[in-house]
């Protein structure tokens, strides 16, 4: 812990305010999977339930220390991994229960003390609309169902975007009425394996997609080890001439 946070500091002393600075950490369910391996902690979500409460509520306090640390050192905000937020591996009654209440104690605390919050769930079938309901700063996401989430919420993205070659991930266009940055939403395949026009397809579809206020252009998941460095530059000039 406090190693990333000296790191923090170091860098929060030379750069300042001229970049922002993020620390990371697991979510609270995320810490537990860490701890209990995925599929034990599934089966005690069900035999023990009370057992994987108390675990939750203590680990929902080490997240918030450790988020502290990052914060007194000169974080601007913490970008928080809640993949397992998702119908991939729970019913929606099972996240509600727990999921939302420490992760959300979690991103208020971290947003009472000053920092903001990049929620990231980059699962194909998150539970977007509980991702909303913590209240993050920011949502990055990735791979979003929006034929499912057009059912629920009248989105009519890829009819509106066809033009553009908008597929079913690129944009969560009627999302901009939630006061949520998004986030994303370029595929990190592209990388590695990927074309210099693909990367640039990527960005274009994207920003084309996006809404017209708080969107972040970004990766929906980790760019790929050992990614050439001709690609990202290739993807910053992708970027730059938008602009």
């Amino acid at each position: 812990m406090d190693t990333v946070a000296r790191s923090i500091g170091m860098l929060k002393k030379e750069l300042k305010d001229e970049v922002f600075i993020t620390g990371s950490m697991l979510s609270p369910l995320m810490l537990a999977a860490q701890i209990l391996e995925a599929s034990n902690l599934c089966i005690e979500m069900l035999t023990e339930k009370e057992s994987v409460h108390s675990l939750l509520e203590r680990l929902t306090q080490s997240c918030i220390l450790y988020a502290d640390r990052m914060l007194e050192e000169g974080a601007d905000g913490i970008f928080v991994e809640n993949g397992e937020n998702t119908a991939d591996l729970f019913s929606p009654d099972m996240a509600e229960d727990f999921i939302l209440k420490y992760t959300k104690e979690l991103y208020e605390h971290i947003q009472a003390n000053g920092g903001y919050v990049i929620s990231h769930n980059c699962a194909e079938h998150a539970f977007h609309e509980m991702e909303l309901a913590l209240k993050p700063d920011v949502l990055n996401f990735a791979f979003g169902d929006v034929k499912a989430l057009g059912e629920q919420y009248e989105v009519e993205c890829v009819k509106i975007h066809k033009k553009i070659g908008c597929g079913p991930r690129y944009c969560f266009k009627d999302f901009e009425r939630h006061d949520v940055c998004l986030m994303g939403n370029i595929n990190p395949n592209v990388f590695g394996d990927g074309s210099f026009a693909d990367i640039e397809h990527e960005v274009k579809s994207c920003m084309d997609a996006a809404p017209e206020k708080g969107f972040i252009l970004s990766t929906g998941c980790e760019i790929p080890l050992n990614t050439p460095i001709e690609e990202m530059e290739t993807l910053w000039q992708a970027i730059s001439s938008r602009f």
